[in-house]
């Protein structure tokens, strides 16, 4: 009687060392995550592919007209990858659309303003236009430092409707991912050193736990179909994905970082009325020219 109960013992014990060497591991990575990851402030890079087929009809024409007005190929421009960072209410976004060469537009968004590099944009057309039509290169000379439009300038200027990215802010703010949540989160992955992973059918989750590069990954292959499998997998994540606008995507990867960059503030650097004044003579040049 008494063997048995040893044995027991012993069985229990060592069940009791196995689950604590799994479950430390994840728990202190998870104490470090919530330390480290604010989703009021953190550095993001989301990359996407985009199905042009699949989108509204405007927002395709916005994409061909974009590759006639840059040169860029439409391939190119329906796989972007947004770089930036996160402070509060206040969303910093550089644009890439060729690999790792230098950004193709850069935006600031808030709550109730938003502004795009107007300089940025203008001498990347610019350039464009200048390859093409070499006398416009008196007409347009190149712009230096940098100078803002703010999104009802951009609309009225290029007969847009930008109502879906004016007042974005940070839609992540409001997450609360606690110790508890993440150390769930971690339970179900496998875990290599300070790494952590969970690969599915059409989610990819990554966790970096190095207090040196903490990173939290998530990779959504066809989100059409994922919406009701997984909706509350990404609910946990604060990833929200309402059907309306996945459509048209195809693949999309989110990682947060630490915030790198510090506290951030709209600019307030913006274009006069004659520069706008001449852009709108130039648009109207350039669609005469392509018969539009």
């Amino acid at each position: 009687m008494k063997k048995g109960k040893l044995i027991f013992l012993i069985i229990l014990l060592a069940a009791g060392s196995a689950a604590l060497f799994y479950a430390y591991p994840r728990w202190k990575a998870a104490r470090l995550m919530q330390e480290k990851i604010d989703f009021a402030c953190f550095s993001y890079e989301l990359e996407a592919e985009l199905d042009l087929e699949e989108l509204p009809r405007e927002q395709a024409d916005i994409i061909e007209t974009l590759a006639e007005l840059t040169g860029i190929r439409t391939e190119a421009l329906c796989s972007p990858v947004l770089r930036g960072s996160v402070w509060e209410d206040r969303i910093h976004i550089l644009l890439y659309l060729q690999g790792d060469g230098a950004p193709a537009a850069e935006f600031y968004l808030g709550d109730d303003t938003g502004v795009i590099n107007e300089s940025l944009s203008y001498n990347v057309i610019r350039d464009n236009l200048v390859s093409q039509y070499g006398f416009l290169e008196k007409l347009m000379p190149k712009q230096e430092g940098d100078l803002y439009m703010t999104l009802e300038q951009i609309e009225r200027l290029f007969g847009l409707d930008l109502s879906d990215v004016r007042g974005i802010g940070n839609p992540l703010r409001e997450s609360r991912m606690t110790v508890g949540k993440y150390f769930a989160l971690l339970l179900f992955m496998a875990r290599q050193e300070n790494s952590f992973e969970r690969l599915e059918e059409h989610v990819e989750l990554r966790v970096n736990a190095d207090e040196e590069d903490m990173m939290l990954q998530a990779e959504v292959h066809n989100p059409r179909e994922l919406l009701e499998e997984k909706r509350r997998l990404l609910s946990g994540l604060g990833l929200y994905l309402p059907a309306s606008g996945v459509q048209a995507v195809k693949e999309i990867s989110l990682t947060i970082r630490p915030n790198e960059g510090g506290e951030f503030g709209i600019p307030t650097e913006l274009v006069n009325q004659d520069l706008v004044d001449i852009l709108s003579e130039i648009r109207d040049w350039v669609k005469r020219i392509w018969g539009r």
